[in-house]
């Protein structure tokens, strides 16, 4: 039989935020292939996310990206607990591309707190 109690049980259990954990500066790669000089720039994350969180960072991304610079052309790649922006341009300072992943990281994991809000 069974017997009714006091307490809720929660289903979903909430994920920590996801964060940079540091820009790979010895991993940079130059592309040699291109008129103009760009540069592939690695970042290491705090933990692997799902494939619905990279999803929605790489949409995040496109967005934030084109509202900052209109001619940013970069393609972001999220594998493993790694992001990889490729197609950055010498003009884009490391501390711009970094404000821009931290924006689209924080505009992910809201987006993603949201939904397993909602999945409750």
């Amino acid at each position: 039989m069974n017997t009714p109690t006091n307490s809720t049980k929660q289903l979903v259990q909430p994920n920590e935020p996801i964060q940079i954990s540091r820009l790979l500066i010895t991993k940079i790669s130059i592309l040699k292939d291109t008129p103009s000089v760009v540069y592939q720039v690695p970042f290491e994350l705090s933990t692997t996310p799902n494939r619905a969180w990279k999803e929605a960072l790489m949409s995040n991304w496109a967005s934030i990206s084109k509202l900052r610079f209109r001619a940013l052309k970069t393609i972001i790649w999220v594998y493993h607990n790694r992001v990889l922006i490729n197609n950055v341009s010498i003009e884009l300072f490391q501390e711009d591309l970094e404000k821009m992943l931290s924006s689209a990281i924080e505009m992910t994991n809201t987006q993603m707190g949201r939904k397993q809000k909602h999945a409750i």
